[in-house]
């Protein structure tokens, strides 16, 4: 339970990462929940070496790189990571199951972030001249204890102009940039090592609005509804024609559908699970295959002891005779879910055809070449 549990918290989808650093993490995650700690590591490094990685990336990345750290016995490391990563989000909470060790540095890590809080990017008032025209845009890095923080980058769009970036230095807590135009709309990135984003203020769909671009509360007129108009004169009645009497017309009966519609409903619902069924036998097949090949690769790179037993195999670094073992018992349970939903496919999806057969009413039967023709 606490395997799969653990599996589920570390195989997450990354939404907002891109593809090679997503494919690298799940690299990671998989290598850490089969134990292999110092192959995640380097895993985890690749991707810490990438150049502009996304915030999402970086919560990521620091909490795996917590877990094995923490497991490989680097408690510094771990302590590090996890920190960084509750700097970043200190609401953030380990999903699944972890060892004791793992937990106690994670809770260390969650005592230092509600001592000093987390890293929060603010918006400073912008800075205007004596005609209201934005000179100056400012934002406020707070609470980085970990001085993690190494400049900021901001997106302006001035009035009636286009985006365009403008990195920003760090003087103490602060950055800014310099505008000149009657309004600004703005977003800023807090940006780490190699452009890695840290945190935000603004965003495209809902920016910082300075100057003649601040939002004003819309004004709401009533209008008042129009008054109707009297008539001049009363209004005249014209005369009613009489009523024509149509022909009433009676509704011709449809003929009632032959055949045992019950059967042919239960016959198709057969075959929709026939199919369905083939469908995942196949996919099954294909797992079967996969693992075996995997097995059969490293089987044929493993070494023997003097007994005949297997001694090392690549990517295994414990209990090889055992890991065999287990993989044997894995495909022969893969080959037998294969065979049984291929089965049971299969007799659905013929069951379904008779039935769908013998639910039709025969409407003809004649002799033809070489036997009877059967006519629905």
């Amino acid at each position: 339970m606490r395997r799969s549990l653990f599996s589920v918290a570390l195989l997450l989808p990354l939404i907002a990462a891109g593809q090679p650093q997503k494919a690298e993490l799940d690299k990671a995650a998989r290598l850490t929940l089969e134990q292999r700690y110092e192959a995640a590591a380097r895993s985890l490094e690749t991707v810490a070496r990438q150049s502009g990685n996304k915030r999402e990336v970086m919560l990521r990345l620091f909490e795996l790189q917590g877990v094995v750290f923490a497991q490989l016995a680097q408690e510094a490391k771990a302590r590090a990571a996890f920190r960084q990563l509750l700097s970043l989000d200190p609401q953030r909470e380990l999903n699944g199951k972890y060892t004791g060790r793992v937990m106690k540095i994670f809770q260390e890590a969650q005592a230092w972030s509600q001592e000093n809080g987390g890293l929060e990017l603010l918006a400073e008032a912008a800075a205007l001249d004596a005609k209201g025209k934005v000179q100056q845009i400012a934002v406020k890095v707070k609470n980085d204890a970990l001085k993690l923080g190494r400049k900021v980058r901001f997106t302006v769009r001035p009035q009636d102009g286009k985006w365009g970036e403008l990195d920003g230095e760090l003087q103490g807590p602060y950055a800014s940039v310099g505008t000149e135009a009657d309004g600004v709309e703005w977003f800023a990135e807090l940006l780490g090592e190699r452009d890695a984003v840290l945190a935000q203020v603004g965003s495209p769909k809902s920016p910082v609005r300075e100057g003649s671009m601040k939002e004003k509360a819309p004004v709401v007129r009533e209008v008042p509804a129009p008054l109707a108009e009297k008539p001049d004169r009363a209004p005249t009645l014209e005369p009613r024609p009489d009523p024509v009497h149509e022909p009433e017309v009676v509704p011709r009966s449809e003929p009632a559908a032959s055949g045992n519609e019950g059967l042919r409903a239960v016959g198709y619902s057969a075959l929709v699970l026939g199919m369905a069924s083939l469908v995942a036998g196949t996919v099954m097949g294909g797992v079967w295959r996969a693992t075996k090949s995997d097995v059969d690769g490293r089987l044929s790179r493993a070494s023997l002891d003097s007994q005949g037993r297997i001694a090392r195999i690549e990517g295994v670094e414990s209990a090889p005779q055992q890991w065999y073992e287990g993989m044997k018992n894995r495909l022969a349970t893969q080959a037998v879910c294969a065979n049984v939903l291929w089965g049971a496919g299969g007799g659905l999806a013929i069951a379904g055809l008779v039935m769908v057969l013998l639910g039709r009413e025969v409407a003809d039967v004649s002799p033809g070449s070489g036997g009877l023709v059967i006519a629905w």
